[in-house]
């Protein structure tokens, strides 16, 4: 089929915005087929259909990812650090028991080794871990067998341990803006992201596992 559309320079064409829209579903469905059978990314675990028409997301649209425009971590990091700046103004301490300091470190450790376990997870299905990237499969075993998000979960935790080692109060009543806040500014964006890339397949996953624990 011939087009006459003025002609785009090469250095900025898109090959997917010169597919005629009269062709409809059944045209957008072969050509994104046709792209992705040359990429070695990994399928949906726990799927054996094609991931690529498993929902509904554009192309161009899946570039970005959940399309986060900020680091998830700069929300438990400010936190501790607005509670940090709260305690010189008014101090507001949680008492003198030894224990809380090595409860404090206890759970720190516990989220660094989560956030680490995590981390190798999406290495090795070779999938981005940063939320304004492409995800190219959804990991289903290890800690994502009890969680859905078990790196915002070791955000949780940590805040937690850093309220305790520091003995400042202010970081732990803090906490629950924290879980709120990642859950409408990161976790929403990017479940429905992942429901409309990977479909029922997704959804069925989330009927299995919770969002937190």
């Amino acid at each position: 089929m011939h087009h006459n559309c003025p002609r785009v320079a090469p250095a900025v064409a898109n090959p997917f915005a010169t597919s005629p829209v009269a062709t409809g579903i059944k045209s957008i469905t072969t050509a994104t087929r046709r792209r992705n059978r040359h990429r070695s990314y990994p399928p949906l675990r726990g799927y054996t259909g094609d991931p690529t028409v498993a929902g509904h997301i554009e192309l161009e649209q899946d570039k970005r990812g959940p399309g986060l425009r900020f680091p998830p971590p700069l929300l438990p990091l400010a936190l501790i650090a607005g509670g940090w700046g709260l305690n010189d103004l008014s101090p507001l301490a949680l008492g003198s028991l030894p224990w809380l300091v090595w409860a404090g470190i206890l759970l720190l450790v516990i989220a660094g080794l989560i956030a680490l376990l995590t981390l190798l997870q999406f290495l090795r299905a070779r999938t981005h871990i940063e939320p304004w990237h492409p995800t190219t499969t959804v990991i289903r075993d290890g800690l994502f067998r009890y969680s859905r998000n078990p790196i915002y979960l070791s955000f949780c935790i940590a805040t937690a341990g850093a309220g305790l080692w520091l003995n400042n109060a202010w970081i732990l009543l803090g906490l629950p803006l924290l879980v709120v806040l990642l859950w409408r500014l990161v976790i929403a964006r990017e479940e429905a992201y992942l429901e409309r890339k990977f479909g029922e397949p997704y959804r069925e996953y989330c009927r299995q596992v919770r969002r937190w624990l």
